[in-house]
């Protein structure tokens, strides 16, 4: 938060103080008992008119007993959808440590943003003082069929919490809180692959030299468990090929320009070990920099990488591992479920949750069961085990 540096500015009734937090201005009346109140404003001029507006309400409660309460001036110039979303990210934007977002997290919100900004303009609702839980519910079923339920909650709460901000921020009322807390959705339906098909994906992709990029890729994220992004920004300096461990690093607390740290989902770094299978393909190709790659030996774009991987690999191996329309399968899989692939065979081999959980990052084992997939055949074989004295 920013240091307050006010300025007194006379008007006809009222000598006001006229400061900035987090950019917007504010009015401070308390020499003569009117408090302070956001002007909702990060224009000074625009700020200026305002404030002359509420001197004058300030005078006119003053001399009228009935309306001895201040009106604020947020009441008066209500905040539209989008630009209260802008203050929010604005009032966000400082260092992760002192509560600002991460940079993932911003372009994450943009959607959030652009999504409620579209269906409120369509609703007719347009400032977040009209906003309430039955707006919120009628958004929910708007993006119901466009989004997984997880995605759908996470939207919503998004919007409970920039409303909350926007309170706090004396921008909207107290009387606009929303008292709505939402059941997190518990399972996934993201799918996980098979060994066959996480094989031949890496048989397609190093039979083309072209695609060796993405044969790298496909290794690191199905021997570790990395999210993409986190594969994305791995250098070789977080790799120890004499120890065997790769540390996958957050920084957010670091003395890196806030632009070149790097930060994961959790705040919290972590270390993998290096299976004997990535250890000797990555013992191959040790160089500096970045452990991924793109074509051209930049950085690897993970949007680029995303589109590729399905057009070059799942798209061309989908009639190999076909699946019924209404249900999710090999065509359905992403980047993410070299995750769910990890996870599900390290509970299959045997390995102690906490130390999977340690490996992915999640402190939660709730967390780690969404990527417990119980393949068919070792199913089959685990039920054999049961004696059932018939």
């Amino acid at each position: 938060m920013t240091k307050k540096k006010s300025e007194n500015i006379p008007c006809p009734n009222f000598m006001w103080k006229l400061f900035q937090r987090d950019g917007v201005f504010y009015a401070d009346g308390r020499g003569h008992g009117h408090g302070k109140s956001s002007l909702g404003t990060r224009d000074r001029k625009r700020a200026i008119q305002l404030l002359m507006e509420l001197d004058e309400i300030a005078a006119n409660a003053q001399h009228s007993p009935s309306k001895s309460h201040l009106s604020t001036v947020e009441s008066q110039q209500p905040i539209p959808i989008s630009e209260g979303w802008q203050l929010y990210l604005d009032g966000k934007s400082g260092p992760v440590h002192l509560g600002g977002l991460k940079p993932g997290s911003k372009k994450k919100y943009r959607s959030h943003r652009a999504s409620f900004t579209e269906f409120c303009e369509t609703q007719k609702i347009a400032c977040w003082s009209h906003v309430d839980k039955s707006v919120l519910q009628r958004y929910g079923q708007h993006i119901d069929s466009k989004f997984a339920p997880r995605t759908i909650h996470n939207d919503i709460t998004m919007q409970i919490s920039v409303s909350n901000w926007l309170i706090g921020e004396n921008l909207i009322p107290d009387s606009c809180k929303i008292k709505w807390k939402l059941k997190k959705p518990k399972g996934s339906d993201r799918y996980c692959y098979t060994r066959a098909e996480v094989t031949r994906m890496l048989e397609l992709s190093l039979a083309n030299p072209k695609l060796k990029w993405l044969h790298n890729a496909i290794m690191l994220l199905s021997h570790t468990g990395l999210r993409i992004g986190e594969a994305v920004h791995l250098r070789w300096s977080d790799v120890n090929l004499a120890g065997g461990v790769i540390r996958v690093r957050d920084e957010s607390f670091s003395n890196l320009p806030a632009s070149q740290r790097r930060t994961l989902k959790d705040g919290e770094s972590r270390s993998i070990p290096i299976h004997k299978a990535l250890l000797s393909h990555l013992q191959s190709r040790k160089t500096t920099g970045y452990v991924l790659r793109s074509v051209k030996g930049g950085q690897l774009n993970v949007n680029y990488a995303r589109d590729r991987f399905i057009d070059k690999i799942i798209k061309p191996l989908c009639s190999e591992f076909p699946s019924s329309k209404d249900e999710v399968g090999f065509s359905d899989g992403r980047f993410h479920s070299f995750r769910h692939f990890f996870v599900s065979e390290a509970f299959a081999a045997g390995v102690p949750e906490c130390d999977i959980r340690d490996w992915v990052g999640h402190s939660d084992s709730k967390i780690v069961e969404l990527y417990r997939h119980l393949r068919s055949e070792t199913a089959k074989a685990n039920v054999q085990l049961i004696n059932f004295g018939a």
